[in-house]
């Protein structure tokens, strides 16, 4: 892939990534811009479930399990309640084996483990916006 196509990878593509990390969401904005997707942060799940329901434009979800408000687990459940298709990916640190399956149970189709590897970010998203190089 040349550069140039290379960096209108996700061109019209929105992220949405929910995490209470601040510095987590700086290093995912330059990321992400380097391939032209939308970002949007949310500091909370609360936050994440309301802007669901306003924008159906969202592509995928970064959804971090362990929110201060509410848990990943949990917004996870009702955003799939009114959004069933939209990909919600867990992006989280720390989690047991029972953890993660609480994840796949609650509507996660899939998970990047923090620290992620460059690799596994770029081509879980690339899985889930259905895109071919």
């Amino acid at each position: 892939m040349n550069q140039q196509s290379k960096n209108k990878r996700w061109a019209g593509k929105t992220i949405l990534l929910v995490d209470d990390d601040e510095s987590c969401s700086i290093l995912i904005s330059e990321i992400l811009m380097l391939y032209q997707a939308n970002f949007v942060y949310l500091r909370d799940g609360y936050k994440a479930i309301n802007y669901c329901m306003e924008n159906k434009d969202i592509d995928v979800i970064l959804m971090d399990i362990k929110l201060h408000d509410i848990d990943g687990c949990k917004a996870t459940k009702i955003i799939k309640k009114f959004l069933p298709k939209l990909p919600i990916v867990a992006f989280t640190a720390g989690l047991m084996p029972e953890e993660r399956e609480e994840c796949f149970k609650a509507g996660c189709d899939d998970l990047i483990p923090k620290p992620f590897s460059e690799e596994e970010f770029f081509n879980t998203l690339d899985k889930y916006l259905k895109l071919k190089f």
